[in-house]
């Protein structure tokens, strides 16, 4: 029998509950998900983002290595496809680090040097000061 304190963490509970944050995060984290939502969508033929975080629990349930396999891959090819599509370095990483948010929220977690080891992200210019 399932507890009635336990609360299914969806897309709509993550809205919920990130509408006590400022204006400026929750544009953000919003954004973070919406563009996954994108990547997603077109990526694998119109599937959705619940899509893909079930498909990882499954991952998770049946092959802990693969998993992380799973992942990571689907995280650099997000990273990708965004590079693909001209956005800045700095706008990735940052939309990356809200995504992450939004993944633990779901249940599924990520490790710093896990990220370090297997994602790359592109270098982020330097301006010269004159």
């Amino acid at each position: 029998m399932a507890s009635f304190l336990v609360t299914n963490r969806s897309k709509e509970s993550y809205e919920q509950r990130i509408n006590t944050e400022p204006t400026g995060t929750q544009r953000c984290r919003r954004y973070a998900v919406k563009n996954f939502e994108a990547f997603v969508s077109e990526m694998y033929d119109g599937r959705s983002t619940d899509d893909v975080v079930q498909e990882l629990f499954v991952c998770k349930a049946n092959k802990g290595e693969e998993f992380e396999d799973t992942l990571y891959g689907v995280l650099q090819e997000w990273i990708n496809w965004n590079e693909r599509k001209g956005r800045n370095p700095n706008t990735i990483r940052v939309t990356f680090s809200n995504l992450r948010k939004y993944f633990f929220y779901r249940g599924i977690k990520t490790n710093v040097q896990d990220i370090g080891e297997f994602l790359r992200f592109s270098k982020i210019p330097k301006e010269e000061k004159h």
